[in-house]
């Protein structure tokens, strides 16, 4: 089932704050508490503001959607090894089996000239394009801001930063290409990549990062992603330094890459320490056939670049909402998310 879900294989991270408060004296093992105050439940993303939005939408120079999902199917990568679902797709209902069961009562005249079908999913919320949120890592019983699971989570889930509170994210999208500025289609396994490795790429690509800004890491991984053994072991990604750079000195407000856990062993930093909390916009993403100067995209299936694209791109992020009230499902830790790319000028 091609495009069920619209995800892009790539880890979104939302980073929690700007400041360093701490809630304990245990250097480095701390929850961050947002400069946002203490009702804060979304992190950076304060960071984007309706004038920010008109700007980068007023820089829109063409039609051309570049959709950043990649594609659900039975087998798909995921974490089935830690005891989280696959991906599973059935039918609930088929034209001959409502004819059989006729199960609306309506006979069989009108099963066999009125057909239908229905179907059901099920799977774990961090696979295939989604966005991690802010309370899917925590410290000591806690997560970001200080909420505590004490008083904020219950059954049916937490009742602070879940990702029914995420907005809609509009911002300048900035695709770091690592890969290609090594000259490669897919870095090495295991591959640790460096802050100097982004600056290099970015170098190459002639793009600077001014804060506040969507940033995506393309590995090359995507070209291995039917192939769901091979595209989990072993994958590249960010390493700590990495991470602090694009958020504490270049100020990015969501990270993303084309892997299913972004990084190696970030997640933890990204989404439990001080104001760092930049949320992983987690697997694989993807570029779909750009062409000529200032295209960008990050889309489904293999990625790909041409000429000097993807430099100046607006990203535009649809978070499905997940119902609020206090005995319905709310405070998920991952959320399926439909982003996609459109052109700007520079």
């Amino acid at each position: 089932m091609k495009k069920t879900f619209q995800f892009i294989a790539l880890v979104f991270v939302l980073a929690g704050s700007a400041s360093g408060v701490v809630l304990a004296q245990d250097a480095g093992e701390q929850v961050g508490v947002s400069p946002w105050g203490p009702d804060d439940e979304i992190g950076t993303l304060n960071m984007m503001t309706d004038n920010i939005r008109l700007e980068i939408l007023s820089r829109i120079s063409s039609g051309k959607v570049y959709d950043l999902s990649v594609e659900f199917f039975v087998g798909m990568p995921s974490f089935y090894g830690r005891g989280d679902p696959r991906f599973h797709y059935a039918l609930t209902h088929t034209p001959r089996g409502n004819a059989v069961d006729d199960p609306t009562a309506i006979g069989q005249e009108m099963n066999e000239k009125i057909i239908y079908t229905g179907d059901v999913v099920s799977m774990y919320t961090h696979m295939g394009t989604h966005v991690d949120a802010l309370n899917h890592f925590g410290l000591n019983g806690r997560i970001y801001n200080g909420f505590s699971a004490d008083e904020h989570l219950g059954d049916l889930g937490w009742h602070k930063t879940g990702a029914e509170t995420i907005p809609p994210v509009v911002a300048r999208g900035v695709l770091i290409d690592v890969a290609a500025a090594k000259g490669l289609d897919v870095l090495p396994d295991a591959y640790p990549i460096t802050a100097r490795d982004l600056e290099e790429a970015l170098e190459g690509q002639k793009t600077q990062l001014h804060g506040g800004e969507v940033v995506l890491i393309r590995t090359g991984r995507m070209g291995y992603y039917y192939d769901a053994e091979k595209y989990m072991n072993n994958s590249p990604g960010l390493v700590l330094g990495a991470a602090k750079w694009l958020v504490e000195e270049k100020g990015a407000m969501m990270l993303g890459a084309d892997t299913l856990s972004f990084e190696i062993r970030l997640h933890r930093w990204l989404l439990e320490v001080p104001w760092r909390q930049r949320r992983p916009y987690e697997t694989p993403g993807d570029s779909n056939q750009i062409k000529g100067p200032g295209e960008a995209a990050f889309a489904c299936g293999e990625t790909r670049r041409s000429g000097s694209s993807w430099r100046n791109t607006s990203l535009a992020l649809g978070v499905e909402k997940t119902k609020k009230r206090r005995n319905e499902t709310s405070g998920v830790r991952g959320q399926p998310v439909s982003p996609f790319l459109i052109t700007t000028r520079v």
